[in-house]
């Protein structure tokens, strides 16, 4: 089964999300103080859209991880989870890349491999750039 290749990065004018291609494109001397390299490519909406470049800070940009939560929200790298099967956790899980594999961990406990099979045992419930606060309730 293929999985859908798609980004998330915070832009540097506003601070808001976009979601799209990821592109990278080298500096010039010419370009402003403010354009970096690394780019989030929105698609098209309609025939006479031709869709849109977004300067992204690079160290927002994560991946989709192919999978939903339990009510569709997209899981992307960086997000926060909340494992549902156990009403008591309440414990922030980090969503990351290693090696091979997604992975979810939280403070002083091993990663384990994100189980793509059973979407609906996760809920996000923030990002670690959007909600540092969530890490701090495990310190």
């Amino acid at each position: 089964m293929e999985r859908e290749i798609l980004f998330r990065g915070q832009r540097t004018d506003n601070g808001g999300w976009v979601y799209g291609y990821l592109e990278r494109r080298p500096s010039a001397i010419q370009m402003p103080d403010y354009a970096g390299p690394w780019y989030i490519w929105t698609p098209p909406v309609d025939p006479d859209d031709f869709g849109a470049y977004y300067n992204v800070d690079p160290a927002t940009i994560g991946q989709y991880t192919g999978m939903p939560d339990k009510i569709g929200k997209k899981i992307f790298e960086g997000d926060l989870l909340r494992y549902t099967g156990d009403q008591d956790d309440n414990t922030p899980y980090r969503v990351h890349w290693r090696g091979m594999g997604w992975y979810t961990q939280h403070e002083n406990c091993m990663p384990d491999r994100l189980d793509t099979s059973r979407p609906k045992d996760w809920e996000v419930v923030g990002n670690i750039w959007d909600n540092p606060e969530l890490l701090e309730v495990t310190k």
